[in-house]
């Protein structure tokens, strides 16, 4: 394939008239087989979506696509029948992350409804099997009591309402 362009350059150099009609002849600019892969590769990309979230660097970005078979993670509430002294609250710990870790510093507190129902936060607990218990805190947020065993929440699973004390 070198010969061609060694016949151009000598056409060039000889007789500028045939080399012009042999270049309009042969097509310019000539497509070249890298540029044809590049289209083609092109149009076989996803659309762009104009709706994506804006990506600014440094900052996670909500708009990456999940890993295959991963859904998003849904925040589930613990609600537990517990009767309070005064000044007492009820608080839930675990062990992940979002339930303190096991940490007695680390307590989520909860909030009392009608009858003596305490809700907790929406938490989000990750993907595995997440071991939990009620404990009951005193007016310095300190436990003063806890219940003797520990609940297991599977993975996907809604937490059910319980009283304290029943494991």
């Amino acid at each position: 394939s070198n010969w061609r362009a060694y016949i151009f350059t000598l056409l060039r150099g000889f007789d500028k008239g045939v080399y012009e009609a042999m270049k309009d002849k042969r097509g310019r600019p000539r497509p070249r087989l890298k540029d044809e892969k590049l289209t083609a590769t092109l149009q076989a990309m996803t659309p762009l979506k104009a709706t994506a979230p804006e990506f600014v660097p440094g900052q996670a970005w909500g708009g990456a696509p999940k890993e295959d078979g991963a859904k998003e993670e849904k925040a589930v509430t613990f609600k537990v029948t517990c009767t309070t002294a005064s000044g007492e609250s009820v608080g839930i710990i675990g062990s992940v992350e979002a339930l303190g870790s096991w940490k007695d510093s680390a307590v989520v507190s909860m909030t009392v409804g009608s009858d003596s129902e305490w809700s907790s936060p929406p938490l989000k607990l990750g993907g595995g099997e997440v071991e939990y218990k009620f404990v009951v805190l005193g007016e310095d947020k300190a436990i003063v009591r806890r219940e003797d065993g520990n609940r297991k929440l599977a993975a996907g699973e809604e937490p059910k309402a319980a009283a304290f004390g029943e494991v």
